[in-house]
């Protein structure tokens, strides 16, 4: 992806491939080192990556796309008894308490990995 935003940066004068082929190669494994990092220094990562999964994951998988097609199939195309409209609107009614149960848990569960951190019986692995 990078050496692809390198690549068009400047349509007039593009890198030659040997200068694409070094930043991929030096790009690449500085991804991997750096997220590596991250993940190691981070010692409560699985309470983040919960946290934000479940932002992305009831946002993005079922509350946008209801209301999406209920943007397009406004006002007139909901269907004979309006099955599209009442379909959609449980989704997000779904999605929402997924989000509104889901956000508070994970939050909670942060909070309690940051207090357990600084615990008298916490012992740290080396």
């Amino acid at each position: 992806m990078i050496v692809d935003v390198v690549k068009n940066w400047h349509p007039q004068d593009p890198p030659s491939d040997e200068m694409l082929k070094w930043i991929e190669a030096t790009a690449r494994p500085l991804f991997v080192m750096t997220s590596f990092f991250i993940c190691y220094l981070i010692p409560i990562q699985g309470a983040f990556v919960a946290f934000v999964g479940n932002l992305c994951t009831t946002m993005l998988a079922f509350v946008f796309p209801a209301v999406m097609e209920l943007c397009i199939l406004y006002p007139n195309d909901y269907g004979y008894y309006k099955v599209y409209l009442i379909k959609d609107l449980l989704i997000v009614m779904f999605g929402m308490t997924s989000f509104l149960v889901g956000v508070p848990l994970c939050a909670y569960l942060i909070y309690v990995r940051v207090l357990s951190l600084k615990a008298v019986n916490n012992v740290e692995f080396y």
